[in-house]
């Protein structure tokens, strides 16, 4: 179904070129300047992978992937976007064979207005891979990806933009809902998952990039993209851990400049989200976000990273303060939830390097759960054999308690190989 969408968004993009041009002050007769049309260009890789992203336990498995872009200009001022991917993963079990357009938008720019039709990735923030401001993108956390980015799938949307100087912008986006998808293997039998909400979900942005600081100021008003689980233990029906997804309303700032050699930036949000489903609490859930951090380079090719961030939520119950016998059903449900406390702390590093003419990166970076003593540390090579064909090497480490959030995803603690043509 998807896909007969895309044809026809395609054919009516092509159609709609003569009217672009109409509408930038072309006649049917005069001749428009297009450049020639570029080439698809992306990347096609094979790889080995100790075990999965689904937290279940499946070892040795074989995945291979194919993007590819294309971006065809239509006018002066307007142009197409595409962005497809392919994946086929081997494991011992199955063979599973996974196909998304991440993007297929229409470009139109005309002086101060711009606007971008069609499904795209939406992508906000500042900081460094933690980004609080960041409600509109969703994420497949199953993906077999060396790269946190590329688990972005993309989603239906509209975004207008205007110009209110060179250094000043604002956004607004409309775009349909989609959830994140996420891993499934350590999920109990007894629960009952909610359809995702079929919603147009809002979004504004004011937006300071070119000279002196950066800064944002944003607003969001939708969902929640993981459903929120609560335990249901009426007489009616066996128990069972059920999920709904919560409306929720966003406030958000971020910033980001330099100070000599250090660059430092940092987010912060705050939201509200109130569940919808039949039985569910009334009073609304607060959660606060920030993170704040600096990074500078040493000897032209090392960079060095640092970051703390905080949790703040309302709602939040300890499994301790209930009788023995309901313990196990709370700290089940905060599992789910990923919420290990009221306020929670932690820290981010990350160190890269640049050797062999750039042919040779390292990285190594990690963040660390103060709250609840755990870790995930994660150490990446990448070796371009040429032009076109590189190597990537690296391994995901989880470690902590059972009741902390990567001791949660002890099981999703791999290492992988991954060759890629490069074109």
């Amino acid at each position: 179904m998807r896909c007969v969408r895309l044809t026809r968004f395609v054919a009516a993009c092509l159609a709609l070129n003569g009217m672009v041009g109409f509408a930038m002050g072309q006649t049917p007769g005069q001749e428009q300047h297009v450049a020639s049309v570029p080439a698809p260009y992306g990347e096609c890789a094979l790889g080995y992978w100790s075990s999965n992203r689904n937290l279940d336990d499946v070892k040795d498995v074989a995945n291979s992937f194919c993007i590819l872009n294309w971006k065809p200009k239509l006018s002066t001022g307007a142009s197409l976007g595409f962005n497809a991917r392919l994946d086929w993963q081997y494991q011992p079990s199955s063979v599973n064979t996974r196909h998304r357009m991440r993007e297929a938008y229409l470009d139109v720019e005309e002086g101060a207005f711009s606007m971008r039709l069609g499904r795209q990735i939406l992508a906000w923030g500042r900081a460094d891979r933690i980004n609080p401001t960041d409600s509109l993108s969703p994420r497949d956390f199953t993906l077999l990806v060396t790269e946190d980015e590329d688990q972005r799938t993309g989603m239906d949307a509209a975004r207008f933009r205007y110009a209110l100087d060179p250094a000043l912008f604002f956004t607004v986006v409309a775009a349909r809902f989609e959830p994140n998808i996420t891993p499934q293997g350590s999920l109990p039998a007894n629960r009952v998952n909610a359809a995702a909400p079929d919603q147009t979900e809002w979004a504004f942005k004011l937006d300071h990039s070119g000279s002196g600081i950066d800064w944002s100021l944003s607003y969001f008003e939708g969902y929640e993209r993981q459903g929120r689980y609560r335990f249901d233990s009426r007489p009616t029906h066996a128990p069972v851990f059920r999920s709904d997804f919560e409306k929720m309303q966003t406030f958000g700032a971020d910033f980001a400049g330099t100070a000599g050699a250090w660059t430092w930036r940092g987010e912060v949000s705050h939201s509200t989200t109130r569940a919808v489903c039949d039985l569910c609490p009334l009073d609304a859930r607060k959660v606060s976000r920030a993170v704040v951090g600096v990074d500078r380079d040493f000897l032209d090719t090392m960079n060095v990273n640092l970051q703390l961030f905080t949790t703040t939520r309302t709602g939040y119950r300890d499994p301790g303060s209930l009788p023995a016998a309901m313990q196990p059903i709370l700290s089940g449900l905060n599992r789910l939830n990923s919420e290990y406390g009221a306020q929670e702390t932690g820290l981010t590093v990350r160190l890269s390097d640049r050797l062999l003419n750039e042919k040779l990166k390292w990285e190594i970076s990690a963040v660390f759960d103060l709250t609840g003593r755990s870790r995930v540390i994660r150490p990446r090579v990448t070796y371009a054999m040429s032009d076109h064909i590189k190597l990537n090497a690296g391994i995901d480490f989880f470690s902590g308690d059972a009741q902390s959030y990567f001791g949660a995803l002890d099981k999703n603690t791999l290492g992988f190989v991954v060759l890629s043509l490069v074109f």
